[in-house]
């Protein structure tokens, strides 16, 4: 088993710059052992504080640069295990932050006029909180929201990574403004879902009651109405306006995982994302099997046994880790 931290398979990773192949190396990776889900995600708050979200991303340049710092500050650090001591992982993950600052900059700065509060959740954890004005957030798991402690001035603006569900106080003399990469929303008072996870090819805002406006940074806006989304692609910097499926978009609230014709690397990710797992493959030509269900408060178990019902592939579970196999679908 290596024990080595792939440092720039998981820099690549959180970048959006890792190949198909990569990709698999990193989930064969995380299924070694647990430890390294802790270590990815690790590497995943100290990537977001200070990057993201980021245009482009230079990994090797960022590595050079990283391997400098290491080298500069503790030579010991390069040969840094999951097993090496709490102390030496957050020193590495100090010196992570400090490599990038200054070598990249992203188009992308949304502000806030007060100190910001910060609510994040991990993978396998939902919250719901009230912000000052009296605005509920759903927050799904593997998501992030900034704050301010209290809003002040003609606007009340937040910035999401991830998906949150929206129920927003109206007051007409203060916009409410959700700001994600590419795009920002902005209401007076409704209640809307914004999906936008950074590892996603496209960003979509669904409107259940009010009216909401979507932007992006080239100036192109759609009005939305209920039951109608907008959907912007992150790649081809586009913006366009369709019909909801809401029952599907707001599913997760409702505390419903679910799938429809979805392959099943695409479930996977929603298991690692819905229980705060590590998903791998034996076999990667199985991972375009299709999938179509629901399931509403139900155990990882349950699902995994719908799976193999459904598609024919086989599982093994060990703890938070969970490998597919097989040679082909139903």
């Amino acid at each position: 088993m290596q024990d080595n931290i792939p440092g720039k398979l998981i820099l690549k990773h959180l970048a959006g710059e890792a190949s198909k192949e990569e990709e698999e190396r990193l989930q064969y990776w995380l299924a070694q052992d647990h430890s390294h889900h802790d270590v990815l995600a690790a590497y995943r708050k100290a990537y977001r504080k200070e990057y993201t979200p980021i245009a482009k991303f230079n990994v090797e340049k960022g590595m050079d640069r990283l391997n400098q710092k290491i080298e500069a500050h503790e030579n010991k650090v390069r040969r840094l295990t999951v097993r090496r001591s709490a102390w030496a992982i957050a020193a590495a993950l100090v010196i992570l932050a400090v490599a990038y600052v200054g070598l990249y900059i992203s188009p992308y700065k949304p502000t806030l006029k007060q100190a910001n509060v910060e609510k994040s959740n991990p993978y396998g954890q939902k919250s719901t909180f009230k912000l000052s004005d009296g605005s509920k957030v759903k927050l799904n798991s593997g998501s992030t929201l900034l704050f301010p402690g209290e809003f002040t001035g003609d606007e009340r603006r937040v910035i999401l990574n991830g998906e949150a569900f929206f129920e927003v106080v109206k007051d007409p003399s203060r916009p409410f403004i959700v700001e994600t990469p590419g795009i920002s929303t902005t209401v007076l008072g409704t209640s809307f879902n914004v999906r936008a996870f950074e590892e996603d090819e496209s960003a979509v805002v669904s409107v259940v009651t009010g009216k909401v406006r979507v932007a992006n940074e080239a100036g192109q806006n759609v009005e939305l109405e209920p039951a109608q989304e907008a959907i912007y692609n992150t790649k081809k910097k586009e913006l366009a306006k369709q019909p909801s499926r809401l029952d599907r978009a707001i599913a997760w609230k409702e505390n419903i995982l679910w799938f429809e014709k979805s392959t099943l690397k695409q479930v996977a990710e929603a298991l690692t994302k819905w229980y705060g797992i590590t998903v791998a493959f034996e076999n990667a030509a199985i991972k375009e099997c299709r999938l179509t269900g629901s399931f509403k408060n139900e155990s990882l178990t349950n699902v995994l046994k719908s799976i193999k019902i459904s598609t024919g592939i086989n599982y093994e579970q060990n703890d938070n880790h969970v490998v597919f196999s097989g040679s082909a679908c139903k």
